[in-house]
């Protein structure tokens, strides 16, 4: 993994175009003619709220990214209480905040209390899927848990993830599947080797 110094518009286009058909990306920004900036403004949100953790990484090869936090440690401040305001407005709409609000409430509850790294988005440019850069960066995440002694928590709407995290000791500890979303998400942890 790289520094992100320079390459954060690269990260935000991998993660945008990584992200444009997911399902549950696509259930919490709003859904209009905006669609794809509201998600290019979701991965900017969540790249400057995670870059502070050192939680932000481009691959060597410049073809995938990961951001991830540590949400237990993470310190709520006015900055971040002004880009929460302005990612209501640009990204989720006024009028979804209830909806989404309820859904992170929901997911936040099967969290642990202790400090954990969650993985919030993984993705690779689609030309270059299937040749090792996603399973490299998730390698690397793993590493930086094992060394830190944490476990990992994340959540896929997408089956095709599965196999992928199971073969890096995640497992699936919850599923949600109700007409509240309208499409399974599974809850997933990997708990740390030195636990």
């Amino acid at each position: 993994m790289q520094a992100i110094n320079h390459n954060k518009d690269r990260i935000i286009e991998i993660l945008t175009n990584s992200f444009d058909d997911n399902k549950s990306t696509n259930w919490v920004v709003k859904n209009d003619k905006h669609r794809v900036s509201r998600i290019q403004k979701l991965m900017l949100y969540a790249y400057d709220l995670c870059k502070k953790q050192n939680g932000v990484h481009i691959s060597d090869d410049q073809n995938g990214a990961v951001i991830y936090d540590y949400p237990v440690t993470s310190k709520y401040t006015l900055v971040r209480l002004i880009k929460d305001i302005s990612f209501i407005f640009n990204v989720i709409g006024l009028e979804r905040l209830i909806k989404v609000l309820k859904r992170e409430g929901y997911i936040k509850k099967y969290h642990s209390k202790e400090n954990f790294i969650y993985l919030w988005f993984l993705g690779v440019s689609s030309e270059h899927q299937g040749e090792g850069t996603g399973s490299k960066l998730l390698s690397e995440i793993v590493d930086v848990a094992d060394k830190k002694n944490l476990s990992i928590y994340l959540e896929t709407s997408n089956p095709r993830n599965l196999e992928l995290y199971k073969r890096f000791g995640f497992s699936i500890y919850h599923e949600w599947n109700s007409d509240f979303i309208g499409f399974p998400i599974w809850f997933m942890r990997r708990d740390s080797k030195r636990l």
